[in-house]
């Protein structure tokens, strides 16, 4: 928001609840991804938690003529096998490398994999204990396309465990996990422990769970109900949930993810008091978006910026804290993002905190993208914008989906070409940059007028509306110009003499913050590229650890006598 001083300077409602009646038929009588019990990936595992180690076989059914490869980077061996047209299997040599691969045969190829894992202690996505049981990554043989599982688990005693699938199985006789899932994915995951598991019914073929640890139990009638008014939130939003049930389940590691009919929070995180109010219902929006629709391969990642804006960015909303959350976004986006970091947003593709330049990507994927829908919806209405939505849930629903297919699923409801939009907004890593200059105020007759220049100072200009609120003696007025060019001449009506006027007061656009928008903020310190710590040789004892850790940041420290 940038302010100016005046004198200082001299659809037919009908339409629109019939096409969100057909994409709740689309929705709700889509057909299944697979039918049940023709599980081309079939995953059997064992434990010992003594040893902290998992005995595996998988056996994967490849299509005759389709070239495969494994990803078996972290697992132990122990033989391979594949069987062809029924013929009796041949083994083949253990691989020196990461990956297991083989041409296409001419008839189907079954492929077993018998192999160990045991976690490093310092792994923080697997963990076999005890107390607790996780794999979250690389704890299986990785095939090259999505498949279709069924999981067999035996779990230790007093253990109860979940996966991906169509059904939840809270009894698990014997303690043996049983779970077939009918959505293609690439990979899945595992959590079991001595959970306490409650249900909840949400509605004829939609229920709740919790699996908590005995310790944490009392939280969760909380959770339950939390994530079954985000539920059915969402569900009033976007259309029906994609899956069967949903469950939270609590790790003993420090996590929080959203999989395919669940989410893992860490014990720790569970347990923070905002924790239902925020970061809970991001993880059940994955469900519709990056679950059952998945970013395509060959595209950007799309859905971290979507879930943010229509969870962080709406609850936001809710409270009256819109605007301050969308300048946040902005803050820290600029605060990471510079010149040698910036990426367009289709070439964001991962949201990992381990990839270089974390920070600055993060922002382009998280609040880039959570504003480029924010702005979508401005530019279409918000009945449009959640067609969109609806349109492209419905659409998409158990597969894959590009930002080509976001595009299109607007342009259809809104019967708009967005191309100038999309691709401006996808394939740019500048970031659009206002001012204000020629300022004027004139009378006529009985009206005033106020004109001034908008200009873009960015290399190209882009194409934005751009909101701007006038105040006069008689309140405040809100009106929005759509600008194209550089410079772009503005003039605006009013019935009394302007007092000011404001760009962009609610930040509604992406773009760069005037000087006196960015605060002193600690994102402003980390996110720079030459870091300075002055420190008091008298201190260097005490701060010894925290100037250690500076060094080896690469901050230039320097003494307070020098």
């Amino acid at each position: 928001m940038f302010s100016y001083n005046t004198h200082l300077s001299t659809f037919q409602v009908m339409e629109k609840e019939l096409k969100f009646l057909l994409l709740l038929l689309i929705s709700l009588f889509a057909p299944l991804c697979h039918a049940a019990g023709s599980s081309d990936y079939l995953l059997d595992v064992s434990f010992d938690t003594k040893t902290q180690r998992m005995e595996a076989v998988a056996t994967i059914t490849f299509q005759a003529g389709e070239a495969w490869k494994l990803d078996v980077y972290g697992l132990q061996i122990h033989e391979i096998t594949i069987r062809e047209n029924g013929k009796k299997a041949v083994s083949l040599p253990i691989p020196a490398g990461d990956t297991i691969a083989m041409y296409g045969g001419k008839f189907s190829q079954e492929v077993t994999v018998r192999y160990a894992l045991q976690p490093a202690a310092q792994d923080f996505n697997n963990r076999i204990s005890g107390d607790g049981i996780v794999l979250s990554a690389g704890w299986h043989p990785i095939p090259h396309r999505a498949m279709f599982y069924s999981l067999t688990a035996r779990l230790p005693a007093g253990f109860k465990g979940i996966s991906e699938s169509d059904s939840i199985d809270t009894k698990q006789v014997n303690t043996i996990l049983r779970t077939s899932f009918s959505q293609a994915v690439q990979t899945i995951h595992l959590a079991a422990g001595p959970y306490q598991v409650k249900q909840q019914k949400i509605r004829d073929g939609l229920s709740l769970s919790t699996w908590f640890f005995a310790e944490d139990a009392a939280l969760s009638s909380g959770y339950l109900q939390s994530a079954k008014e985000y539920i059915l939130r969402y569900e009033k939003e976007i259309g029906p949930f994609p899956y069967r049930h949903y469950a939270i389940v609590a790790n003993r590691l420090p996590t929080g993810y959203g999989m395919p009919t669940y989410t893992l929070l860490g014990q720790m995180v569970l347990r923070l008091p905002f924790i239902r109010e925020t970061s809970l219902g991001h993880e059940v929006l994955h469900s519709w978006f990056g679950n059952s629709i998945e970013p395509h391969e060959k595209s950007g990642n799309w859905c971290e910026g979507l879930t943010s804006y229509l969870a962080d960015f709406s609850y936001a909303v809710d409270r009256g804290e819109g605007a301050a959350h969308r300048k946040n976004s902005l803050i820290n986006y600029q605060s990471y993002v510079h010149q040698d970091s910036a990426i367009a947003l289709k070439d964001f593709h991962s949201a990992s905190h381990n990839q270089a330049m974390a920070k600055a990507v993060r922002a382009v994927g998280y609040n880039r993208s959570a504003m480029f829908f924010h702005q979508l919806r401005g530019l279409l209405g918000p009945e449009d914008f959640i067609l969109g939505i609806r349109l492209f849930a419905a659409t998409h629903k158990g597969k894959t989906a590009s930002w080509d297919d976001i595009q299109a699923a607007f342009e259809k409801v809104s019967k708009r070409d967005l191309s100038v939009f999309f691709t401006e907004q996808l394939t740019r890593q500048d970031t659009p940059s206002l001012s204000a200059v020629n300022i004027h105020t004139e009378n006529r007759q009985d009206q005033s007028i106020l004109s001034f220049t908008l200009l873009q100072n960015s290399g190209q200009p882009y194409t934005l509306k751009v909101p701007i609120q006038v105040q006069s003696p008689d309140g405040s007025h809100t009106f929005s110009r759509l600008i194209k060019k550089k410079e772009s001449k503005i003039e605006i009506v009013l019935d009394q003499p302007p007092l000011s006027f404001t760009i962009d007061p609610e930040y509604d656009i992406f773009r760069a913050l005037d000087t006196h928008e960015n605060p002193p903020v600690w994102s402003r310190f980390l996110g720079s590229e030459h870091k300075l710590l002055i420190s008091d040789p008298e201190d260097a004892t005490a701060f010894a650890p925290l100037l250690k850790w500076a060094e080896r940041q690469g901050w230039q420290n320097i003494s307070s006598k020098d």
